[in-house]
């Protein structure tokens, strides 16, 4: 939850930008014909609104009894280079506004930002309370309304301040996504959170991508996701792949497993997976299979006779890992079957699948054979030891010295107990 609030910055228009040079033409030519006053206060008012967000400044010169107006340059300057003295020239102009008009938010939050510069706290509560009651749709209130609700030990009013900022402002969003992705650690706060994510407010789609890649606490968007599934919350599975992952580079393989099983349900942990290549993702997880995309060597998935192929070539001399998966095989012996095709290649440079060790050493590799445009099958015996909870099974090819490089398909390919 957030614990201190930086002041909000109002950004100028590019079309603004585009427009000062006519703006200030437009200036002048008022200023010729200001014979007429109440003319010159209309017309130099209306400018001034137009350019309130461009040059709060300029805009004070044209509207100096424009209460909003006001506000803005008092809101600019304090953004800029924040003053606590009340007789600042930003407290005067706050001051300024609020005797024009008792409306303009953005004074009211100067004031009250200036106060909890001078540890005036009482003092800025009751000025931010005063903000919110006049809108609810500036971020420095609704900041400080989190805040209280959070200090109060209020969940429903914290989530529903935070729904109410991040509906409005985008800057809120961006202050707002990781105190919020930290916050789900709390089961209280994932109970209270889900249902707002079932009505899928505009915010939710990116708090959902934030937390899944940036989350401290990958195990909690973890459950998050799990309270989430049986609600119609929209998370894809290229998120929840992105959970898995932030598990595994956390060494939390137990974690990242269980989580993995709840949406690829027909996973299981003593064999391989996809083994006819029928999953074709731009967003695997580690247990899906990954293709390389180094530099020389493409890989693919592509659609099959059956369900799916692995296409892959390398250019001459390039030696590269083209496909792996990550595998977490009780100790035990297992049995590597396969079918390949396309390969034409010397013994001394055949492509090959080899399962390693996480940490360790080589538990074995099995040569795929050459074969020309006709299918070959593939097969080796791998034992895996106690210390070896995790595993990688990989696709190597090996630099060649023919001018066309390295190619060939996988059918087909199945890690798993031998004993079946």
């Amino acid at each position: 939850m957030p614990q201190a609030r930086a002041p909000e910055k109002r950004r100028g228009s590019g079309l603004h930008a585009e427009r000062r040079s006519a703006i200030a033409w437009s200036v002048r030519g008022a200023l010729a014909v200001g014979a007429l006053g109440l003319a010159y206060v209309s017309v130099s008012e209306s400018l001034a609104n137009v350019m309130v967000d461009a040059d709060p400044g300029l805009a004070v010169k044209l509207a100096f009894r424009d209460g909003p107006i006001l506000a803005a340059e008092a809101a600019q300057s304090f953004g800029s280079a924040p003053q606590s003295s009340s007789d600042s020239r930003q407290a005067q102009l706050a001051r300024a506004a609020l005797r024009l008009d008792p409306t303009a938010v953005g004074a009211v939050d100067v004031l009250a930002l200036q106060a909890e510069l001078r540890s005036e706290r009482a003092r800025a509560d009751g000025l931010f309370a005063y903000s919110v009651a006049l809108s609810r749709r500036e971020l420095q209130p609704q900041l400080w309304a989190i805040e209280q609700a959070v200090g109060r030990g209020d969940i429903d009013e914290a989530l529903r301040q935070y729904d109410l900022a991040m509906r409005t402002s985008d800057q809120a969003r961006d202050m707002l996504y990781p105190a919020l992705a930290s916050a789900i650690a709390e089961p209280l706060v994932r109970d209270r959170l889900v249902p707002l994510l079932v009505r899928n407010p505009v915010w939710a789609e990116g708090f959902i991508r934030y937390a899944s890649s940036k989350a401290p606490a990958p195990e909690a968007v973890a459950q998050l996701f799990r309270e989430s599934a049986a609600k119609d919350v929209p998370i894809d599975d290229s998120e929840r792949a992105q959970v898995v992952a932030s598990l595994v580079n956390r060494d939390m393989m137990d974690e990242a497993w269980d989580f993995y099983r709840t949406f690829r349900r027909s996973a299981v942990r003593d064999r391989s997976r996809d083994p006819d290549f029928a999953l074709a993702t731009e967003a695997p997880a580690p247990f899906d299979w990954k293709l390389s995309d180094a530099s020389g060597v493409s890989a693919a998935i592509l659609p099959g006779a059956r369900a799916g192929i692995l296409d892959f070539a390398a250019a001459p001399s390039v030696g590269a890992t083209v496909a792996s998966q990550l595998e977490m095989l009780p100790a035990g012996r297992y049995r590597l079957e396969g079918r390949s095709r396309g390969v034409d290649q010397p013994d001394s440079s055949l492509p090959y699948w080899v399962l390693s060790c996480q940490a360790g050493p080589e538990l074995g590799r099995a040569d795929v054979p050459s074969s020309g445009d006709a299918s070959a099958t593939f097969s080796a015996d791998f034992s895996v030891p106690a210390d070896c909870p995790v595993q990688t099974l990989s696709l190597v090819v090996r630099a060649s010295g023919k001018v066309s490089g390295v190619s060939g398909q996988i059918e087909h390919v199945q890690l798993a107990p031998a004993s079946s």
